[in-house]
């Protein structure tokens, strides 16, 4: 008696359930990239994440990991984009390239090892607000991706990437560290959900990269007399974001600019930043200066340029 043919074979559909798997996380990728104006290069669903291995420091661990992304108009080969990954224990904070009214060690890059680099663009994330008992810092909790756009000298080579990442990590006192980390991006990366999806939830939040909201409509410095202080206005395009609105004022050369006060004006949305220059340096030491605004928000964020005349 011939031996009856299942239907169904079990093996099959559990090797059908995972492809099918893959592809749908690979769209939703895809999808989720698009919002950034960018598109996943996308390869098969097997291959392997390109991270070098993690560097292990005092609460902390990083690593290096790479991604490409396509310009939505098609134009031009993929651009490659690496990642210096950061997480940290829970309490612990790293530093923004500004850290605040409470001081830090802002992180640092060094190439200078790498080989067929030409460029490396790295890229800062909006960071938070984070009080503490000798004031507030700037930075970043949990976790971090400074996303960089690397550019070969020839393309159709692999660069190698060594870099050495020097950052502040504090619970209470800021403690210096040095990762050195290595990772060999080959001309054509594939494209995996771990690092791509990755690198793309953090470049949502660079300035530039992510969701444009908002508008700097006035800045006035008032640097004499007794009350020398910033008025910066500003409008968001989604009224109810108004409120949670944050703005980062930076000025060159480190000089130090104290954070912004933040008053409603109405209910369109506009929202009003002053800045105490009593708090500060020498507010003369702004004139002529050019100083750096960044309006963030839960729809987005915008980063201008604004010169002190």
């Amino acid at each position: 008696m011939a031996k009856p043919q299942r239907l169904f074979e079990p093996r099959r559909l559990a090797g059908a359930a995972i492809l099918f798997c893959g592809l749908a996380l690979t769209t939703v990728i895809a999808l989720s990239l698009l919002a950034l104006g960018l598109r996943l290069a996308v390869e098969p669903a097997r291959a392997a994440p390109l991270a070098s291995a993690w560097f292990v420091g005092n609460h902390t661990r990083a690593r290096l990991i790479a991604a490409p992304f396509i310009d939505p108009a098609g134009k031009g080969p993929p651009r490659i984009y690496a990642g210096v990954h950061l997480e940290m224990d829970d309490g612990w904070k790293t530093y923004w390239r500004t850290p605040g009214e409470a001081g830090g060690i802002p992180p640092s890059f060094d190439w200078s090892g790498s080989v067929n680099l030409a460029a490396a663009k790295v890229l800062y994330p909006v960071p938070i607000r984070i009080p503490g008992p000798y004031g507030e810092t700037i930075g970043y909790k949990h976790e971090i991706v400074f996303p960089v756009h690397l550019e070969a000298k020839d393309p159709s080579r692999p660069i190698e990437l060594n870099l050495v990442f020097n950052y502040g990590v504090c619970l209470d006192i800021c403690i210096p560290a040095e990762g050195r980390m290595r990772l060999v991006v080959p001309p054509r990366v594939a494209a995996t959900a771990s690092t791509a999806s990755l690198i793309a939830r953090y470049l949502a939040r660079v300035p530039g990269y992510g969701r444009r909201s908002g508008k700097i409509e006035r800045l006035e410095a008032r640097l004499e007399g007794r009350a020398p202080q910033l008025i910066i206005e500003a409008k968001l395009d989604e009224p109810s974001a108004a409120e949670e609105a944050e703005l980062f004022v930076e000025a060159p050369d480190g000089l130090y600019i104290p954070s912004p006060a933040k008053t409603p004006l109405d209910a369109s949305g506009r929202v009003r930043f002053r800045v105490d220059l009593t708090k500060g340096e020498d507010p003369a030491l702004l004139k002529g200066r050019t100083l750096r605004l960044t309006l963030a928000s839960r729809e987005g964020q915008i980063e201008m340029d604004w010169p002190i005349r």
